[in-house]
């Protein structure tokens, strides 16, 4: 606030240290007083115990104006606010007891023990910070002579190993495009058409159910029943259809195949239907109004089943875990023998090519390049590996501190869970990170971001974070290029604070996809910040009469930088 006369101006913050009132209130009964947002007063009216201006600005120390803010100086220590309303209110909030100074002799000075107390504290973390760049830097030589070694090892071997590495990539750029011309060739339905299931009748199509499923015997009966009751055109028929009964067909048939393989199957090698078959079909009664294109339907939707083209289609393209299925080979017979009945014969040569599309498909040519390159890799595989491990490493060496004070959390990743509930009664969701420097950061495996580089805080914002009780690190880690958000990549800036062990203090989110963390290392300690805390602590701890001097470690410390 502003306070003015006939001869001069005085001004100072809202909370501003107690002289700077009493040298206000010593003006003339004359002069007027300005409150933040401009309003002019009788200078009377300040400290008065009356909030008169909305700001609450003359008012600083009464309490009269509650819900401003009141700021502990609290030296040697770490300054505090609290609501003007506890100023002068018979409790002592501040450790310095400026919030009581109505009464100055209420409250006792007890900053200089917390600040001993802090200051202990700040200086293990920063004496384990002098640790670290040590460590640091013996790492970092360690790196460089073991990646210059394995270089030496394996540069005789690099043109070769080049040639071959390069062969591999052009073999296996050839078998991309051949998985991706035969995954084209399935989606694009080949095997169906080859084996012209679109020439198929209503009664071809009821057949086709029948065999399939007593090809796969018990389950695979039970299978058509469910199937054929999901559909929403045929649930109304299937509730008079008992699977009971369809079961029983299928474990007559079962059993006579046991007992006498010669007995037949369950299917007819003919186009009609006979035998078990034509059993199971007596029992699927209804299915003569039911259209011929939803019984279509029904019967590619069996084929595209679990085990069926889709899995091939996964094989095909070389997916780990699955495998065609007989399936197909059945129906390519199934169509051979029922088609054959109306005199329309398959081409053998385009079923074999069709159905070679649902085997794994493989590409003799870049298993063998893949050996040679990896046998002859082999032969230098701790080097390679040394390689693999310490190049990237390398390339950011000069991340890591004029001292490589930074060095140990390039390997390092801290965890942090965070709670939250949206709504008072809404059940929590907990939040679990993964804060990985020089590498990434995760929030229950989601990517928030990969390490770009360091980054100044922009001018002012250290201030207001000492205001806030912070004490940040000069420089943020700034992460990017994490999963899309909203269209846009995930961004996160990681900040920190002294402190004396590695630790996430708090994930947030200040804005939609854009993150914030902190962390507390001894990395980010200051060794002039602890100096200096200590000139004031010592001249505190005198006035006191209190005795205070630093660990002999400190004091070499100082020596040193």
């Amino acid at each position: 606030f502003c306070c003015k006369n006939e001869s001069r101006v005085l001004c100072c913050k809202m909370r501003s240290p107690i002289t700077a009132l009493v040298a206000l209130l010593r003006l003339t009964a004359s002069s007027t007083f300005t409150c933040d947002n401009g309003k002019e007063l009788p200078s009377s009216f300040v400290a008065d115990d009356y909030c008169d201006c909305l700001d609450g600005s003359d008012e600083p120390l009464t309490g009269a104006c509650g819900s401003k803010q009141f700021t502990c100086t609290n030296k040697p220590h770490v300054s505090t606010s609290i609501f003007a309303s506890r100023v002068n209110d018979g409790v002592c909030d501040c450790c310095d007891g400026s919030d009581e100074w109505a009464q100055p002799a209420l409250c006792n000075n007890t900053c200089v023990d917390l600040a001993k107390e802090a200051f202990g504290s700040f200086e293990r973390a920063c004496l384990r910070k002098a640790a670290l760049s040590i460590e640091g830097q013996q790492t970092v030589e360690s790196d460089a002579k073991r990646l210059a070694e394995a270089r030496r090892l394996i540069a005789p071997a690099q043109p070769q190993l080049d040639a071959l590495k390069q062969k591999k990539m052009d073999v296996e750029a050839i078998e991309r495009e051949q998985r991706s011309l035969r995954a084209t060739r399935l989606a694009g339905g080949e095997v169906e058409r080859v084996l012209r299931l679109a020439d198929f009748n209503k009664q071809m199509i009821m057949q086709s159910f029948a065999r399939l499923a007593l090809s796969r015997g018990v389950d695979g009966v039970d299978k058509l029943h469910e199937t054929l009751s999901e559909h929403k055109d045929l649930k109304d028929i299937m509730e008079d259809i008992d699977s009971a009964d369809l079961i029983e067909v299928a474990m007559e048939a079962r059993d006579s195949k046991a007992e006498d393989d010669s007995a037949g199957s369950g299917t007819c090698a003919a186009h009609e239907p006979c035998g078990f078959e034509a059993a199971l079909l007596e029992l699927l009664v209804g299915f003569d109004t039911v259209e011929e294109s939803v019984l279509r339907e029904v019967l590619t939707g069996v084929l595209k089943a679990p085990g069926g083209p889709v899995d091939a289609a996964q094989a095909a393209a070389g997916v780990k875990g699955s495998s065609p299925s007989k399936m197909w080979h059945t129906m390519a017979q199934i169509s051979r023998e029922l088609l054959g009945g109306i005199g329309v014969l398959l081409d053998d040569a385009q079923v074999a090519a069709a159905l070679e599309l649902l085997e794994p498909f493989r590409w003799e040519e870049a298993d063998q390049a893949r050996k040679e390159y990896n046998d002859f890799l082999e032969q230098f595989k701790d080097a390679t590996q040394t390689i693999e491990l310490l190049e990237p490493i390398e390339k950011i060496v000069d991340q890591f501190g004029e001292r490589s004070e930074w060095r140990h959390l390039r390997s390092k990743c801290l965890s942090r869970e965070e709670t939250i509930s949206s709504k008072p009664g809404s059940s929590s969701v907990k939040f679990n990170y993964q804060v990985c420097p020089f590498s990434k950061i995760t929030q229950n495996g989601i990517n928030l971001g990969t390490f770009v580089d360091w980054t100044p805080l922009p001018a002012g914002s250290i201030e207001a974070l000492m205001r806030d009780g912070r004490e940040p690190h000069a420089y943020s880690m700034r992460f990017g290029g994490g999963d899309e958000c909203d269209g846009l990549p995930r961004n996160t800036t990681l900040l920190f604070e002294c402190g004396e062990k590695d630790e996430v203090m708090e994930v947030t989110e200040p804005s939609v996809c854009q993150y914030e963390g902190w962390v507390r290392t001894p990395s980010a300690c200051n060794f002039l910040v602890l100096k200096q805390r200590y000139s004031e602590l010592l001249e505190m701890a005198a006035r006191a009469g209190i005795p205070y001097h630093p660990s002999p470690q400190v004091q070499a410390l100082w020596a040193e930088q």
